[in-house]
């Protein structure tokens, strides 16, 4: 084999190598742009009573923008929703495309990281699903992440006395 064959092969797998990977990487954001989520915290203060769980949803916006501002569409998120470390109950928390309060027979909650992607108008919008009621009290957060960009939202539960009854 010479060496113009070896070079030319060698190309040849470069270049296969470098076709195959165009399109299988999914469109993130880019450094110099921002993404942002709406609202920046939600917090519920619930009383000790019922002594039932209840349920609180919330609508939530993730917007990507360019470094010019204007929104991206058809970018990827990946979003978690996690509890904070300090939370010694176990409560529901869920992020549902539809509110699952209206929508309880379509509603499908999304598994935690989920990679959705921004609309035409740059956002990508779910619903957060919370346990409240019966002495809870939490903390979690909505982390969203696009490429080098992230940021982060608190989603706070807090529980109030009522008649005669404390909180846990």
């Amino acid at each position: 084999m010479t060496l113009r064959q070896t070079l030319a092969g060698l190309m040849l797998l470069v270049l296969s190598v470098t076709i195959s990977g165009c399109g299988a990487r999914n469109t993130q954001a880019p450094p110099t742009g921002s993404i942002t989520i709406k609202p920046t915290s939600i917090s519920w203060a619930v009383s000790v009573l019922p002594a039932t769980y209840t349920y609180e949803s919330e609508l939530m916006t993730v917007a990507v923008s360019g470094s010019n501002g204007l929104p991206l569409a058809g970018v990827y998120v990946t979003l978690t929703l996690d509890l904070s470390s300090s939370t010694s109950t176990s409560p529901v928390m869920n992020m549902y495309t539809l509110n699952p309060l209206t929508n309880p027979t379509t509603a499908v909650p999304l598994s935690s990281p989920v990679e959705l992607k921004t609309d035409n108008n740059g956002n990508v919008v779910v619903w957060i699903y919370m346990a409240t009621g019966n002495g809870v009290a939490y903390k979690g957060y909505l982390n969203a992440v696009s490429g080098a960009l992230s940021t982060q939202a608190s989603i706070t539960v807090t529980c109030t006395p009522s008649g005669g009854t404390t909180c846990p």
